[in-house]
């Protein structure tokens, strides 16, 4: 479960791996296991390490950064101690109900709401990333990513770098999350070498 879920999270899977880095640097990982093991692979387990992690070190942190920025102040009404303590006591089968999600908070909201609010589909707050890198930031994408840098750097694999930049921008595939991935690292490198 924890594979699995490491997996829907990352960017790239293990076997991409071997085609995006470069034959050096992939010898040097190859033998690594990207995922994170827990003593407890159960869906508890699951949830418990996506709380420490995603939701605490991810989503809370960009919603607390966004927030102040407009000096507004957000709650997150269900991450209260008593409701967090209290939910995390209860049987898994309350918190996945077959292939029902929040199917607790479903049960006790179906007659306080119209079902329209209570059953309506999960929506995000994505931004237009896949857009933007085939727009307003594609000279940043290509010049990030031009030959000579990254032949230069010897991390990745060029033509399966441009494979993945060339399939965006032409709309054959929708490699936002790659290339989003990508370019957060090199602008990371970039400023860090520098800097040397």
């Amino acid at each position: 479960p924890l594979e699995r879920h490491s997996r829907w999270l990352q960017s790239f899977s293990k076997e991409e791996v071997k085609n995006l880095l470069s034959a050096d640097i992939y010898k040097e990982v190859a033998s690594i296991n990207p995922y994170v093991k827990g003593e407890d692979q159960s869906s508890q387990g699951v949830l418990n390490s996506y709380v420490h992690s995603y939701l605490m070190d991810d989503v809370l942190v960009k919603v607390d950064r966004a927030s102040m920025h407009y000096a507004l102040e957000t709650r997150a009404p269900f991450l209260g101690k008593e409701v967090v303590e209290f939910l995390t006591g209860l049987p898994y089968e309350y918190k996945l109900h077959s292939f029902t999600t929040k199917y607790l908070l479903k049960e006790l909201m179906k007659d306080k709401l119209p079902k329209n609010i209570v059953y309506r589909k999960k929506k995000g707050f994505g931004i237009p990333v896949s857009e933007w890198l085939k727009k307003d930031w594609k000279p940043l994408v290509l010049e990030t990513f031009s030959k000579e840098k990254i032949s230069k750097q010897g991390i990745f694999n060029y033509d399966y770098v441009c494979k993945i930049i060339e399939e965006h921008l032409s709309g054959a595939r929708n490699n936002r999350k790659k290339l989003w991935t990508l370019l957060m690292f090199q602008l990371w490198y970039d400023n860090w070498t520098l800097k040397k």
